[in-house]
């Protein structure tokens, strides 16, 4: 599992490498400042002409670089891009071989206010169809109509549907924290796109996670799981586990301490690796978050602020050898000290 919550672009070859996106989002911000010179931009030429892994990792910079501005609606930003592209020289035609074939850092990525990620298209419909979704970094509390209370994490949306003999809630995409309320007559079932989870008597938290599998971890009480494609019997998953499934059931393990500490807006650590803990925060923020591999095996404990990254990386940054540098506006980076 790559240990980074950036994204990166893909070539024809595969990943475009962590060191090849970090110097060009440091080209990209010396060719947009005052600083650069006709020397800079022959040297940015030379660095490009060295491998397809630079022209692809450009290509990514540049296209992620003109989505912020154009959902920032900054001007500057616009004639800043403009400008230094121009100076450099690069064809419209070359910069369309260069974005050819290539999956820009982990898709479209939005970056107006309570929106860090622009969803696929999927999402944003579900979107349409939600009771109930919360923004980037924002965290609701919900009572629902049996009284049962649900905590809605940041960028989650979910559908109510309870009717005479049923309690359905539907998980569109995010991660939903459930207290049940006690109804003999209705029991609750939560569907995600990978199964049904009828909770006998309990709290647990499921989410949907971005490769389409679902993460149910149980904290009080059993929850039976039933795969929608065909996956057998049901399962039931007990107090202190925790289990990832898709078509297929994934092994049962147990659930990390403090997992339901984010509806108090906390990230409690427990022998998390950096890179871990990187993916979590950059769940909470906008732009793009990443981690350098050389530090992405750091362990990490501790009580971090979700409701504020910008302390929690400091605290990090306090804790750990390493520093936090943002080489554009959408792109925080930790890396070795």
């Amino acid at each position: 599992m790559k240990p980074a919550a950036l994204k990166l672009p893909q070539g024809a070859g595969g990943a475009v490498d962590f060191d090849s996106m970090r110097q060009a989002a440091d080209w990209y911000a010396l060719l947009t400042s005052d600083a650069a010179g006709e020397d800079d931009r022959r040297d940015w030429q030379a660095w490009l002409a060295q491998s397809t892994a630079h022209r692809q990792a450009w290509a990514g910079v540049e296209s992620i670089n003109r989505q912020f501005v154009m959902l920032t609606g900054s001007g500057a930003a616009r004639q800043a891009t403009a400008s230094a592209l121009d100076a450099g020289q690069v064809s419209a035609r070359r910069r369309r071989r260069m974005l050819r074939g290539l999956l820009v850092a982990g898709g479209v990525f939005g970056l107006a206010a309570g929106a860090g990620r622009i969803a696929p298209v999927r999402r944003l419909i579900a979107g349409l169809r939600a009771d109930q979704q919360t923004a980037l970094g924002e965290i609701r509390e919900l009572t629902l109509p049996d009284g049962s209370l649900a905590w809605l994490n940041t960028a989650s949306a979910l559908q109510v549907r309870y009717d005479d003999s049923v309690r359905r809630i539907v998980l569109l995409y995010g991660e939903v924290l459930i207290r049940t309320a006690p109804d003999a007559r209705r029991p609750m079932l939560v569907e995600t796109g990978q199964g049904v989870l009828r909770p006998l008597g309990t709290r647990f938290d499921v989410r949907q996670e971005e490769d389409a599998a679902t993460r149910l971890a149980v904290l009080e009480g059993r929850v039976e799981v039933r795969l929608h494609a065909g996956g057998g019997a049901p399962r039931v998953i007990e107090a202190g586990q925790q289990v990832r499934f898709d078509s297929r059931m994934g092994p049962v393990e147990p659930a990390p301490p403090g997992l339901d500490a984010w509806r108090r807006n906390m990230l409690l650590a427990d022998d998390m690796t950096l890179g871990s803990m990187t993916e979590t925060l950059a769940r909470y923020r906008v732009g793009i978050l990443g981690c350098d591999p050389r530090v992405a095996d750091l362990r990490v404990t501790g009580g971090y602020p979700l409701s504020d990254t910008d302390q929690a990386l400091r605290m990090l940054a306090a804790a750990l050898p390493v520093r936090i540098r943002s080489p554009l506006p959408w792109w925080t980076l930790i890396e070795p000290r």
